[in-house]
């Protein structure tokens, strides 16, 4: 996959709907901030 989201505003929304459905994300290539308690990506929905 080349490109999951089209901007970051899109990309935050669409990382909400994943995680409201369970659904983890982890990047092989890039870090990437792990949904913990304290490092949360904010909720722009």
């Amino acid at each position: 996959m080349d490109r999951l989201a089209r901007s970051l505003i899109h990309f935050i929304k669409l990382m909400n709907e994943l995680e409201e459905k369970g659904v983890k994300f982890k990047s092989i290539t890039e870090p990437f901030i792990d949904s913990t308690k304290n490092q949360r990506i904010p909720n722009f929905s």
